[in-house]
């Protein structure tokens, strides 16, 4: 058991204690030294409060410190109490306690990127969902013009698809009457499927008499003007449209007998040209939208340039649906 030799401390010693605490400067005098118990207290209710100031390291800051001790050992911790919050701004400074120093040192905080790097912004979300929306909207669009288009060729009678072939030796020279019948659906869905408000406009005034002989109208989207020169060409077939074009436009049961007599007459160009007269070709031609230049329309094209006509790729849809 070990025992204490030193000193009781005197009164005068004790005082400078007190006073070394107050003031933030170490004493070489201990805390044990101290005998008298009301200033054993002081000195200890001081301390306390002295070294409370650092963080409660008390086992740091010990008595009997010389001072060149207790000024390694402040340093020591206001070092750690800074590294224990460090902020890495990326750009080789760090942001701690004690300002802003060259990153270096145990405990920084890397900056973090993913928000940056892999997050979107709000600003580049917008514009990928507008155009979802969009996109969500035009394809419900497209899908109602095709059930319409849809459900105004299943109104016409079974009956007008058959007399309407009939009423045409090259068509039926040229396809069966069931490839014929799909072609002449597909003409008329595809129309009605591209409907638009002008379209809309257009039939109501034809129905108050205020068309004019040149505007398209009815599901087959054909003019006044083109039903009169069919009607010189097969007058026969037509005989009963003379007079009538504008109601039989606005008819639906007369578009397959309408439509028949156009595929009849480009029928008659191709075998003139030695054209291929297939179901694609004659489809192409009832609406072409390839131009030989500006302002001519290519009814004939070649089938490689056919390949780049949106009309005709709309006319192999149309037959793939019906032919089944």
């Amino acid at each position: 058991m070990s025992t204490d030799n030193s000193e009781p401390a005197k009164p005068q010693e004790l005082k400078d204690v007190a006073d070394a605490v107050d003031a933030g400067k170490p004493s070489k005098v201990s805390k044990e030294s101290v005998t008298d118990e009301p200033q054993a207290k002081r000195y200890d209710q001081r301390f306390t409060s002295f070294s409370g100031r650092d963080g409660d390291k008390l086992a740091s800051l010990s008595p009997g410190m010389s001072e060149a001790e207790f000024n390694a050992a402040k340093d020591r911790l206001n070092s750690k109490s800074v590294q224990e919050f460090a902020i890495d701004f990326g750009d080789g400074t760090v942001e701690s306690a004690s300002g802003r120093k060259p990153a270096g040192g145990p405990q920084q905080y890397p900056k973090n990127d993913v928000v940056a790097q892999d997050v979107p912004m709000p600003w580049q979300i917008e514009p990928a969902l507008n155009q979802a929306a969009r996109d969500g909207v035009m394809m419900a669009v497209e899908v109602i013009n095709q059930q319409r288009a849809i459900g105004e060729v299943n109104k016409i009678p079974d009956r007008a698809w058959s007399e309407a072939y009939n009423a045409f030796a090259g068509l039926q020279s040229h396809l069966p009457e069931k490839a014929a019948t799909a072609l002449m659906k597909a003409v008329i869905a595809n129309e009605v499927e591209h409907y638009d408000p002008a379209d809309v406009a257009e039939d109501a005034l034809a129905r108050s008499h205020l068309i004019p002989p040149d505007r398209t109208i009815g599901i087959t989207q054909l003019t006044i003007n083109a039903i009169r020169q069919r009607e010189l060409e097969f007058p026969m077939q037509l005989a009963a449209l003379r007079e009538h074009e504008r109601e039989a436009l606005l008819d639906p049961a007369k578009a397959p007998s309408l439509v028949a007599a156009t595929l009849e007459h480009y029928i008659r160009q191709f075998e003139k040209h030695q054209y291929p007269i297939t179901s694609e070709t004659l489809g192409y031609a009832y609406n072409p939208d390839l131009y030989t230049s500006p302002g001519h329309k290519n009814i004939m094209p070649t089938l490689e340039d056919m390949k780049k006509s949106e009309h005709a790729a709309n006319i192999r849809r149309w037959l793939t649906a019906f032919s089944g």
